[in-house]
């Protein structure tokens, strides 16, 4: 045997590699694949084909600043490194064809679970079960069929501080500071917060009484309100992307504010119920005037979409992470997402918060997105 192929869980790799410092996450998985196959089978076999089985992007990294721009920076960085192939979900390894012949065995890197992780299955099923578990160091698990790794392999194995291609430089400085911004940004987020306190609740008041969204007009006093803010304690000026920072900021104060407005206009059955499971996060809906509007025009022109609406309306109140659903993130400068009704009908969403949602529109395909698209 003198190669086996090297299979790293994506998120388990992160959060259990990164603990002590977060720049073992910067890691040449060619040279830490080839330290743990000496290691598990002898001197001289080498780290072959290289898998990254990467974490889909959803809603809820929106609600962490840069986190999509921080993930898209480290893809970008690993394929320059060592090149692996990118495998976009664990569901994804059963669709792959057999393995090399030889390729007698595989080594996955993943979280020492105590049940296999969907990368592990997949693997298993793809090399007859000869497949040998490598737990990163700081994973709070512990497993008899798996081995641990150190954080010193993981220093061993960190990439220089510069990956320099033709066309971009890849910086583990940059990235670090990415890191820093997303710390400050959460706590200037929370000061603004409390400072915005007798605002929000005079916009509750003057509100009308049946309201049920955030206007454009309290979006728009919000902006210039958080503007203002900024000019005043320069806040902005020490993030590396000052304009990215403000949207965020407006966009997190304009959710803050959703939520409280919520708090009396949930939709449901039992708009104010706890969660069934203490401990448990309920998700939390509005429906925008525009959405009821284009719902009611749909269902007179057809009864059949109108209860396939409401039946979609359902499953995604039910799980919002619904596979079915198919939520995906639009090209759109407001973070608007799509979620599937059926082949041809489309409902706009914007999510507000974790575990909110506001459904905005719905239509037929084309004309949802159009719509999305004056947003």
């Amino acid at each position: 045997m003198d190669e086996i192929d090297l299979y790293i869980d994506g998120a388990d790799f992160y959060s259990g590699s990164t603990q002590k410092s977060l720049r073992n996450g910067w890691c040449d998985f060619r040279k830490l694949g080839e330290t743990l196959a000496q290691r598990r089978f002898g001197t001289a076999v080498k780290a072959g084909n290289i898998y990254y089985v990467n974490s889909a992007i959803g809603p809820s990294a929106e609600l962490s600043y840069g986190e999509v721009d921080r993930k898209k920076y480290w893809m970008r960085a690993l394929r320059t490194g060592v090149n692996p192939v990118i495998i976009e979900r664990s569901s994804d390894l059963e669709l792959m064809a057999a393995r090399p012949e030889d390729r007698p065995c595989a080594l996955v890197v993943a979280a020492g679970l105590s049940q296999e992780s969907p990368t592990e299955i997949g693997v298993r099923g793809r090399y007859n079960n000869n497949v040998d578990i490598a737990i990163p160091p700081n994973s709070k698990f512990e497993r008899k069929d798996g081995f641990r790794f150190t954080n010193s392999d993981l220093e061993a194995a960190q990439f220089e501080d510069t990956i320099s291609t033709p066309s971009e430089a890849y910086r583990w400085t940059r990235y670090e500071r990415s890191i820093r911004d997303k710390e400050l940004v959460a706590r200037y987020c929370k000061d603004l917060q409390e400072r915005l306190r007798d605002f929000f609740e005079k916009q509750l008041k003057d509100r009308s009484p049946n309201s049920r969204e955030v206007s454009w007009q309290i979006r728009c006093k919000l902006d210039e309100r958080v503007a203002r803010e900024f000019r005043g304690s320069g806040f902005d000026r020490g993030l590396l992307d000052p304009e990215s920072g403000r949207a965020f900021i407006t966009r997190r104060m304009i959710a803050l504010f959703a939520e409280r407005l919520a708090g009396t206009e949930l939709i449901g059955d039992r708009p104010n119920a706890p969660p069934s499971v203490p401990g448990e996060m309920q998700s939390r809906f509005m429906c925008s005037a525009s959405f009821r509007k284009a719902h009611e025009e749909l269902a007179r022109g057809d009864r059949r979409v109108g209860e396939m609406i409401d039946r979609c309306f359902i499953k995604f109140r039910t799980n919002p992470s619904h596979p079915g659903l198919s939520l995906e993130r639009l090209q759109n400068p407001k973070g608007l997402w799509s979620l599937r009704v059926n082949d041809d009908v489309r409902i706009i969403v914007e999510q507000m918060v974790e575990g909110m949602y506001t459904l905005l529109y719905v239509g037929r395909h084309d004309d949802a997105y159009r719509w999305a698209d004056r947003q």
